[in-house]
């Protein structure tokens, strides 16, 4: 008898096995595709707004810088203000002993032929006015808060002194005298 031939076939099983295996690596590569492409595209969005995010900060604190800035040279210009208000109400308020230069106009002066004498041209002008003209007094007495003496030394060799009457906060009376210290002015009061 002639040898049997053999069949060659392949068992159903392994076929639809491989064929389950094919099916199974393809959803998986699929999926493993879909979820990298999900993946990539949320990362970009999430990107996205954080540079938005971050952009709109950078732009609040250079608003805030220029604020800050702005605040600090108003601020410098007032400080700048109060340090030049300073220096003149420190020279205004430095004591002399001597009367500012030009303090002579301001003595009343006797008339030619007469015994009168001319008024001053302090006569009228107030406290703050004074100060200005002639400075801050080396001597000054008060009766009441509105009642006030100033008194300036006018050279150092003699003791004439320039006498300054307030009276309700503005000169009554401008006299040049002589000054030999406090005992003589409560009587001048």
């Amino acid at each position: 008898m002639p040898p049997r031939k053999k069949k060659e076939t392949l068992p159903p099983a392994q076929t639809d096995s491989s064929n389950i295996g094919k099916a199974i690596l393809m959803s998986m590569l699929v999926t493993a595709v879909l979820v990298t492409v999900i993946m990539y595209n949320w990362h970009s969005n999430v990107l996205k707004d954080t540079k938005v995010s971050s952009l709109s900060s950078c732009v609040d604190v250079a608003d805030a810088n220029a604020k800050l800035q702005k605040q600090t040279e108003d601020l410098q210009a007032q400080v700048t203000l109060f340090e030049e208000e300073k220096a003149k109400s420190e020279e205004l308020m430095q004591i002399r002993t001597n009367p500012k230069d030009g303090w002579e106009i301001y003595v009343p002066k006797q008339i030619e032929d007469s015994e009168e004498m001319t008024a001053s041209e302090l006569i009228g002008k107030s406290v703050e006015e004074v100060r200005e003209l002639l400075g801050e007094p080396p001597v000054l007495l008060r009766n009441a808060p509105t009642n006030e003496i100033w008194v300036y030394h006018t050279t150092s060799e003699d003791a004439t002194g320039l006498y300054v009457v307030f009276t309700e906060r503005k000169v009554t009376d401008v006299r040049l005298d002589e000054f030999n210290g406090l005992d003589a002015l409560p009587s001048m009061l």
